[in-house]
């Protein structure tokens, strides 16, 4: 049961743009230190960090969309100047992100 609500609270943080005391309440934790103290526990992170890290790609595949549209650089070098570590990590995070790898999402042409 724990669990499950870490799961959903991890969704929301990601997906919304709620703050990590509207996620505790929306979620009945008795406490925003409560809930954090449980998020981290079972996470290793504290959500603020996870929410902020989270936000951050998400904004990097914004713009990765409206690059590879643009066709300004190929996939290696988009990754790059995005400052992912690695072209794979960029991979998996726009197919997270998207649905699709970089290179699809560029042959298709989709605007961001």
């Amino acid at each position: 049961h724990l669990q499950a609500r870490i799961r959903q609270a991890e969704q929301l943080l990601r997906q919304s743009m709620l703050s990590v005391g509207q996620v505790a309440d929306q979620l009945g934790f008795s406490s925003v230190f409560h809930f954090s103290h449980t998020f981290k526990k079972e996470t290793g992170i504290n959500p603020s960090d996870f929410s902020r890290t989270t936000r951050s790609v998400q904004l990097q595949i914004e713009r990765a969309k409206a690059l590879l549209t643009e066709k300004k650089y190929p996939v290696e070098e988009t990754a790059y100047y995005l400052g992912f570590p690695t072209v794979e990590d960029f991979r998996k995070s726009f197919r997270h992100y998207t649905g699709v790898s970089p290179e699809e999402y560029a042959k298709s042409g989709e605007k961001p």
